[in-house]
This record gives structure tokens, C-alpha cells and sequence, in this order.
């Protein structure tokens, strides 16, 4: 008997597909069993009691064989179907067996009896395989051990409950730590019964001191982790992730951006800024393109001043080149509770850009990078660092929340660059010293990844028109084309491939009021007419860029309002060849650059007074 989903009177997990397979031998049924169980985060293994407790049993025999070869990784609940048939030294004899299988067989997670007919723990089956998927085990251990991910975050954690510093938890620190997780303390019993466990699993994990001739114990990082470790071993996974949830990490073990408070970052900076938008707008912007578009942040002072003694802390003196943050003492020391490197955001080779590690002044145009292109990045890795005391130190609060909100306030917000007249400039609190432009050419260009100019950076993402106009800067992220301050674009060849690329890029580009700049490579090969009928369509000219890639971004500073030309007054002035007609133009347009129907939407939600640039 089988009972509809909608039956069973349970809310089921958002992103969670629940598909019924035959288990049967049939070879024709195999295609599917293949197919389904090969996409599954965890299996629901419905068997008899007969199937359980035959000597060959199909669980440890056809069964297992079918879910290493196609699910490996996902964890199994096995099922005992009709337990209302059974007599009571049979049901006896299937919970022992039913914990023999969880004990012995690593895919088996769990193990629950039910009734199909009679509705008997139906749901209590269903739950625990969304739980399994949800929280999966697998995450956590890695053979008899807990996975190196798991310990790296749960070793942050103790080392956040440790308030002193000592390398231990005494009672009062354990309580607090229990009661941020769990609403409450232990009672005595309780906690006796902990140290009880960890003394005799891991007895290193339980450390004694004798004070006024009376024994004292407290809890070691390796009786922490061993605390977890049984927690999975027993089957209760769900309750380590109930304290990694806590800290912020999901379950791939990373701080989650959720964590971050994305959407009360943006808000307090809108506030901050007097730039009015409520929390629906807010939520709706990142979602759509991965970044509010009013605002950017750079670093506060107080946050340079506390990355300056990072590295001064960190880094070794190399002759010749002064002070360097080596890579090595980079991930060791200061990105170790990091799960990927927070900078690839900034650039994915930049270890490649700068061999021999990071000096001061690139250590700081990181992180100014970085709080630019990723602000919740910059938090998070923040966090991760131990901000506002240094790395390896006890921090001055060990409350997940208070930590995030102290790296909000470490960012300072400035409104993003937007072609603002002088009049409204004027009025402006702050000024932006950073800015991220997309550089786009028919190959791409080659740029620095940090331009200076006096006292402003200028980060460059140096991209193809043809990378500029592919999903990635389209989709919801760092490098979504909304997500830059403009657009400066190299031109050269007159072909007519070159000119339907330049034409969607500018029209996407204008469509987005993404400032825009064009530059020319060399003086000495002028551009096409053809080329400058383009541009004279979208009221451009070019600058050389042998003036210097800093001469060049200096628009950004300007005060200027973006024009965009009417479709009529673009027609008028075109006059395009065949292979370039206003038609051509605009269907490269539709899928150039930023692409038409991200800009489209601004377009639309701009011309009701939703937003502006």
C-alpha cells in the first residue's frame, strides 16, 4: 500500500523530490533504478522482515552492491515494512538486527520498523530520510574519524568557546557554549556524564588540574571534537549541525551568506547613506543579480589599521622586497578556517600575479577588492579570521551574531559611481576611492589587475565580448556585469564581426546606464569609419591607450549624466551597411554584454521610479 505524498499530512523540504523505485531484479527495471538512485541525497530502503532476517539478506547482498555502484554517498534509512504482521519475538528479533546492520554497515544510518497499512511510523520513516538528506552524515566523517572539513569548523567553534584562551573548556565556559546552542545548560548529572564519555573514548580529551587539592577537569579540543565524533557514530548527526548552524556554517561546512546578513548589510548602508529602499527591493536586487547596485563598501580605517598588524603579525622580511605575506603563512595561518580562498573572487590567479606573496600595499588592494566585488565575502572571511581580535587569539565576544555585526560595521558604504551631475555630487558625505570596470575586447585585453592613479584603484575584469555576453555575467553573482562601474572597451579591427560585438556591448551597456569609455590600442591604426559611425551613434569618442590605463578609467570621476539616444535618433545616425544594419544591432543587443533582459528589467523598474543609476 502506498500513500499518496499529500496524504501523509507533512511540509516537505523546498528542494526536496521524493521518486518511488522498483527494487525488483528485473534487467529492465535497472535503467531506472540506475538513473534515480545515481541523483539521490539519501535512500528510503523498504524491506520485509523476512528480507531483513534471511541468512543471504538482499540488504547486505543485491542491495548494497546496487546503492555503492550508483548513490555511494548518500546516506540509507532501512525500513522494515509490515511490522504489524509480526509476532513479538520477531519484532525482537528485527530491532536487534536493525542495530546490527546501523553498527556494522557504514551506508545505514538508520534503521525504523513501520506499517503501510496500518499508517505505523510512515511518517516518522519519511522524516528521517529528508533529515538524512538535509544533514547528511557523509559530510561529517571521513572513515572513523570526523572529515577534515568537520573538524576545522568545529576547531573554530572551540576555539571561540574558549573565552580564556587556555586550550580547554572549564564548566562555566561549556555551559555557555551549551546554552548558545541548545537555549540551556546541563545539569550536573549531565555534564558528569559528558566528561564521563570523552574520559573514556578519548581520555587526552579531558584535562585535570588540581586546585586547592581539589581535582578540577575541563574539556580539551580533542575531547570536543570526540563529543561530535559520537554524536555522528550514534546516529545523531542532525545534532552536530545543530551547532554548526549556530556558528553560521551550512552544510557544505562553509559560512554561509545567509550568515552574512547580505540583505542588513545593504539596508544599513542604505540608511547610512540616506538612499531610500525597503527590505522587498533589497532582496529581490541581490537575488536577481547578486549585488544591491546603489551601494558599495570599502574598508573603515579601523579595519586597515587591524589588517595592517595582520600582516605586519604574519609576514617575513625577504631581501629585497621588505616585508611579504608568504602564501604559506597566507592559508596556515590567516585563511586556515577558511573552506575555499576568499580572493579568487578578486582574480583566480592572483598567486600567479603576485609569485612571490603579498606585500602591504597588495595585501590591503585585496581586501579592498574584495569588500568591493564580495562585501558579504569580506565578512565572512572576517569572521572566519577572528575579527576584531587577531587570528589565534580569544576573541572579545563569542556570540556568532555579535562577530558578523562587528565586520558589518568594519565596511564603510559609499553610494556607487553613477553618473551623477555636479549638483547632486556635492551633496554626497562620502567618496569612493575604488571602482571595478569590466575591460572588453574581441580578444581579451590585457590590463593590470590593480591600476592606480593617484590616491583612486581601479580593479579590472578583463573579458572577451563574447565572455561579456555569456551566462556568467548575467547570472546572480560577483561577476554578474551589474556588479562593476563601468565599461571600457578597446576597439581596433573594422571587421564585421568585430562591429555586431561592439554594437551589442554598447547597447547593453548604455541600456544598463553602466557608464562606458572607449579606448583605442595604438594611434597608429586609426579606427574604421564604420567603427566611428558606431560610436557616433551612442555620442562616444575614444582616448589612446598609451596615455596610460589610469588616464583612461579617470572617467569614472567625472561628472557626467550617461546619455542614451533614442532607437529613432540611433537609426538616423547610423546608416549602416548591410552586414550592419539597425536590426543587426539590435539583436547582438539582445544578447551582448550585460544581456537585454537583466537590463530590460532595470529599464522597466527605472521608468517606474523603482530604482535609478
Amino acid at each position: 500500500m502506498v500513500l499518496p505524498i499529500e496524504d501523509l499530512d507533512i511540509t516537505l523540504h523546498p528542494n526536496l523530490i521524493l521518486v518511488l523505485v522498483d527494487t525488483s531484479s528485473d534487467p529492465s527495471e535497472r535503467y531506472q533504478q540506475s538513473t534515480t538512485l545515481e541523483r539521490a541525497d539519501a535512500v528510503l530502503l523498504v524491506v520485509t522482515a523476512e528480507e531483513l532476517l534471511a541468512e543471504e539478506s538482499d540488504i547486505t547482498g543485491r542491495y548494497k552492491t546496487l546503492l555503492q555502484r550508483h548513490c555511494p554517498r548518500a546516506p540509507v534509512c532501512v525500513a522494515v515494512n509490515k511490522i504489524d504482521t509480526l509476532a513479538a519475538e520477531m519484532a525482537d528479533q528485527v530491532a536487534v538486527k536493525l542495530a546490527e546492520l546501523v553498527t556494522n554497515e557504514r551506508m545505514i544510518e538508520q534503521g525504523i520498523t513501520m506499517s503501510a497499512f496500518t499508517g505505523e511510523n510512515v511518517q516518522n520513516a519519511l522524516f528521517v530520510t529528508i533529515r538524512m538528506g538535509v544533514l547528511p552524515a557523509t559530510s561529517l566523517s571521513a572513515g572513523k574519524n570526523l572529515s577534515g572539513d568537520a573538524k576545522r569548523a568545529l576547531t573554530r567553534i572551540f576555539t571561540l568557546a574558549d573565552a580564556d584562551g587556555d586550550g580547554a573548556l572549564d564548566d562555566p565556559e561549556l555551559q555557555d557554549w551549551h546554552r548558545l546552542v541548545n537555549g540551556h545548560t546541563l545539569d550536573g548529572a549531565e555534564l558528569k556524564g559528558l566528561k564521563a564519555v570523552i574520559a573514556e573514548k578519548c581520555p587526552e580529551g579531558i584535562r585535570t588540574v588540581d586546585v586547592g587539592g581539589h581535582a578540577v577537569t575541563s574539556v580539551t579540543l580533542d575531547g570536543f571534537l570526540e563529543i561530535h565524533h559520537q554524536l555522528v557514530e550514534t546516529n545523531k548527526a542532525d545534532l552536530v549541525w545543530r551547532v554548526l548552524a549556530v556558528y553560521g556554517y551550512d552544510t557544505t561546512l562553509a559560512l554561509s551568506r545567509e550568515y552574512a546578513g547580505e540583505v542588513d548589510l545593504a539596508l544599513h548602508a542604505r540608511q547610512l547613506l540616506g538612499i531610500p529602499g525597503d527590505v522587498d527591493e533589497v532582496t529581490s536586487t541581490i537575488k536577481a543579480i547578486g549585488c544591491d547596485h546603489k551601494v558599495s563598501f570599502e574598508l573603515g580605517q579601523d579595519l586597515v589599521d587591524w589588517l595592517t598588524t595582520c600582516h605586519n603579525r604574519f609576514a617575513t622580511d625577504i631581501d629585497g622586497e621588505g616585508a611579504i605575506l608568504t602564501y604559506h603563512a597566507l592559508d596556515a595561518d590567516l585563511l586556515v578556517n577558511c573552506l575555499t580562498d576568499p580572493f579568487a573572487a578578486v582574480h583566480d590567479e592572483y598567486r600567479t600575479i603576485f609569485p612571490t606573496g603579498l606585500n602591504h600595499r597588495h595585501w590591503l588592494e585585496l581586501w579592498r577588492a574584495l569588500a568591493l566585488i564580495d562585501p558579504v565575502s569580506a565578512v565572512l572571511t572576517l569572521v572566519a579570521l577572528n575579527f576584531p581580535s587577531m587570528p589565534g587569539v580569544p576573541n572579545t565576544t563569542t556570540k556568532p551574531a555579535t562577530l558578523v555585526h562587528m565586520a558589518h560595521t568594519a565596511l564603510r558604504p559609499v553610494p556607487r559611481h553613477s553618473g551623477l551631475t555636479a549638483a547632486r555630487k556635492a551633496r554626497r558625505s562620502v567618496e569612493r576611492k575604488i571602482f571595478r570596470l569590466i575591460v572588453v575586447g574581441h580578444t581579451r585585453p590585457e590590463v593590470p589587475l590593480i591600476v592606480r592613479d593617484d590616491r583612486t584603484v581601479y580593479v579590472t575584469h578583463c573579458l572577451t565580448h563574447a565572455e561579456l555576453a555569456s551566462p556568467a555575467c548575467r547570472t546572480a553573482g560577483p561577476n554578474n556585469a551589474f556588479n562593476h562601474d563601468g565599461i571600457v572597451i578597446i576597439v581596433g579591427s573594422d571587421e564585421p564581426e568585430h562591429l555586431n560585438e561592439l554594437a551589442g556591448t554598447l547597447g547593453a551597456a548604455m541600456e544598463g546606464r553602466l557608464p562606458v569609455r572607449v579606448a583605442q590600442l595604438d594611434e597608429a591604426l586609426p579606427i574604421g569609419e564604420r567603427t566611428t559611425k558606431v560610436l557616433e551613434a551612442y555620442h562616444l569618442s575614444t582616448v589612446l591607450v598609451g596615455e596610460g590605463m589610469h588616464i583612461v578609467f579617470r572617467f569614472m570621476l567625472e561628472d557626467r549624466v550617461v546619455h542614451i539616444p533614442s532607437i529613432a535618433d540611433r537609426k538616423e545616425s547610423l546608416k549602416l551597411p548591410e552586414f550592419l544594419t539597425p536590426r543587426s544591432v539590435a539583436t547582438v543587443g539582445a544578447i551582448g554584454a550585460v544581456g537585454v533582459a537583466v537590463a530590460a528589467m532595470f529599464a522597466y523598474r527605472r521608468r517606474r521610479g523603482a530604482i535609478g543609476f
